[in-house]
């Protein structure tokens, strides 16, 4: 994509992104939400100043940060979480209790586009702390003890924007670090409300918060351990540093809550019939997804040579042609991977979130460990993942790290980690799907249709109108069937479509990783339908 191309790209991209913020403080003005007046001034100007930040692409160059090449910056989807928690607070009766969630993630927004400022030399050091401090004190005595959370969320992006590009170069935008800078905020912040705010919840649901947060807290210790001390040298230190983690982490829990933690697992997996038909059903779903990807891994490996390639090393005669079976492979293996993970998430937001909670985190701790075996290239494990990994990437995956399949089930996941219904309820409320609903139906329909039937493609873009179409068809086909077998239940059919026509919208126009975006912005909308 040319410069124009990217021009265009981020501007109908802000264009949807804005749309969508001022369709959720319209619905709060209708509905009279106090303090929506505040929350409106703040976004306002921090969409102004990300607007800014994006047209001074000397910021990017100046910094030398290492982005993923070939895309914008993507500075806009620093607006998607405070959204998403905007959504969700306009939906709650109790909304005086809820907005405190918001201030935190839009202080992120003012690390970042204060750091980079910074990173340019237009302040220097010492005027820049003496204004954080003068901040401090004045959060300090209008939010009191809220002051914890917005300066932890400051500190985690202020120090993530710069931290993040140099130990992982060329795997995210700086958009995309913000995001996920901002939802690890959002996890930390609810977790020491949980345990030191006394928030209330249920004996058995406050014994699955620290086992879940436990989970993925041991594995990116693990995996930061394994890195610093070059373990991953051989096959032995890397899973025994694993494994001394993991002992570490049952001894925590069993402190924590005050029973085996082993006894107490398998009790919460056999509690019912439902959560048994579950497991049977994910492990069955597992061994053939299994048995599929070695089965095509076998298959391209032991086909045409060059196919085995990447197709940046592409020598065959006809490179072209060869390069376009690759991807099409690629291609066609990604959508089958959305097929079977959708067989899983759909079942668990019908039945049981709780379950699939702790599925798809133990899923995400899996796929992390795995990663970092393929990445730092851990003997015997190291070279075989990366064969069979190497199916799912796209040309976004440029940096060390593949994301494209961590990205899928972190955007399928992220509803059900965010939503504050998920320990109200067994069944899921509707924001719960926008996962399911923006890609593994969405997505997947507008790549397929567009790549068989598109014609008329948007301007500078390889997107079709058709794909958007049928993206907006699809999903909003499945809400209706879903309302009418009474799965979901609608009150807002407006908020329906403006969710559905902007996420596929945004689908078409960015070239941000769409795993990742389109949940968050189909999130908030689903809260208020």
């Amino acid at each position: 994509m040319n410069a124009f191309g990217k021009m265009i790209s981020e501007c109908w991209s802000f264009m949807v992104v804005m749309i969508t913020a001022v369709y959720l403080l319209l619905h709060g003005l209708f509905v009279k939400q106090s303090n929506i007046w505040s929350i409106a001034g703040i976004l306002s100007l921090e969409s102004l100043l990300l607007w800014f930040t994006s047209k001074k692409s000397s910021f990017l160059t100046n910094l030398n940060y290492n982005y993923r090449p070939g895309a914008t910056a993507g500075v806009y989807l620093g607006l998607l979480v405070p959204l998403a928690l905007l959504g969700e607070t306009l939906a709650s009766k109790e909304f005086e209790i809820h907005t405190p969630e918001i201030w935190p993630s839009l202080a992120s927004v003012g690390a970042v586009i204060t750091r980079l400022n910074h990173g340019t030399g237009n302040m220097n050091k010492t005027f820049l702390l003496t204004i954080f401090l003068i901040a401090c004190a004045l959060l300090g005595l209008i939010f009191q003890w809220l002051t914890v959370l917005i300066v932890l969320s400051f500190l985690i992006a202020w120090i993530g924007i710069e931290l993040v590009p140099k130990c992982l170069p060329k795997s995210f935008t700086l958009g995309e670090i913000l995001v996920i800078l901002q939802l690890s905020s959002v996890g930390i912040n609810r977790l020491i409300l949980a345990v030191f705010m006394k928030i209330t919840l249920a004996n058995e649901d406050m014994k699955l918060l620290w086992f879940v947060s436990t989970l993925i807290g041991a594995v990116l210790l693990a995996t930061g351990v394994v890195y610093v001390t070059q373990s991953y040298t051989s096959l032995g230190s890397f899973l025994a540093v694993y494994v001394c983690v993991a002992i570490i982490a049952l001894a925590f829990l069993h402190v924590c809550l005050e029973v085996n933690p082993v006894i107490w697992l398998i009790s919460f997996l056999s509690a019912s019939c439902v959560q048994i038909f579950l497991l049977a059903t994910w492990l069955v779903l597992f061994f053939v997804t299994i048995l599929w990807t070695l089965h095509e891994a076998l298959t391209v490996n032991t086909g045409t040579p060059s196919k085995a390639q990447s197709c940046s090393s592409v020598t065959h005669p006809n490179q072209a042609q060869v390069v376009d079976e690759v991807k099409n492979i690629n291609f066609e293996t990604r959508k089958v991977f959305h097929l079977f993970i959708a067989l899983v998430y759909i079942p668990g937001l019908m039945l049981d979130t709780h379950l699939l909670l702790l599925a798809s985190l133990a899923a995400f701790g899996l796929f992390i460990i795995v990663e970092a075996a393929r990445a730092l290239r851990v003997p015997v494990l190291g070279e075989s993942l990366d064969i069979i990994l190497r199916m799912f990437v796209d040309e976004r995956d440029q940096g060390h790290v593949y994301l494209t399949h961590i990205y899928l089930l972190a955007g399928l996941s992220m509803p059900l980690w965010l939503s504050h219904h998920l320990f109200t309820s067994r069944k899921a409320a509707n924001e719960m799907y926008s996962g399911v609903l923006s890609l593994a139906v969405g997505d997947s329909v507008a790549c397929v249709i567009g790549r068989r039937f598109g014609r008329v493609h948007f301007p500078e873009s390889k997107k079709t109108v058709e794909g958007t179409i049928a993206s907006m068809m699809a999903q909003l086909f499945l809400v209706m069937l879903a309302d009418y077998f009474e799965i979901v239940h609608i009150s807002n059919p407006t908020a329906v479509f403006m969710g559905v026509s902007l996420s596929s919208l945004l689908e078409a126009f960015t070239d941000q990783i769409d795993n990742l975006i389109l949940p968050l912005l189909l999130y908030p909308v689903l809260c208020v339908s």
